[in-house]
């Protein structure tokens, strides 16, 4: 079993639907919108690059109850049970993947304005905003200021998902 751990550690857990979103899990930009309806893929760009493409990861959603979906699916993609990723761990209490490849992979939210200073100053070269029309402009400029990387040549990158707004402030 161990063996075969190490082995399918090193195969990405996941790959992009060819379209757009292989363009956007490609893409160079730092900061990526990436927008369309339900079941366009958004949630799942979200948790592969955070998953294949970094090493400290954070995927926000505005209330904690709405990570629910995103906490599932990356079960499904993470799959902490089945034999081929069996190093893989997910801690509930702190909504956190570590990963056999050595990455991590974190849920939080941002329900309140003030709640954005819980992530001063901590290290992500990812950060994820699934929904980010539901966050105010503030709370997502201060949270990605600290994109920032410890791990030295890794890449720093944002990306944002969205449908349509549902109001004005989105």
């Amino acid at each position: 079993l161990e063996a075969l751990a190490i082995e399918t550690a090193s195969k990405p857990c996941w790959t992009p639907q060819p379209g757009p979103q292989a363009r956007a899990y490609e893409c160079q930009a730092d900061v990526i919108g990436y927008g369309g309806e339900a079941g366009g893929g958004k949630t799942d760009l979200l948790i592969g690059l955070s998953g294949t493409k970094h090493t400290r990861a954070i995927i926000f959603r505005r209330e904690f109850p709405r990570l629910e979906g995103i906490e599932a699916r990356s079960r499904e993609i993470f799959n902490a049970q089945g034999t081929d990723r069996l190093k893989d761990s997910y801690n509930e209490s702190l909504h956190r993947w570590e990963l056999a490849t050595g990455a991590t992979v974190r849920f939080a939210a941002i329900q309140y304005e003030d709640d954005k200073a819980n992530y001063q100053g901590r290290p992500y070269d990812f950060h994820g905003f699934d929904e980010v029309t539901e966050f105010t402009e503030s709370q997502v400029r201060f949270v990605t200021a600290w994109n920032r990387a410890t791990k030295p040549g890794q890449r720093r990158r944002v990306v944002m998902t969205f449908n349509p707004p549902m109001n004005e402030a989105g």
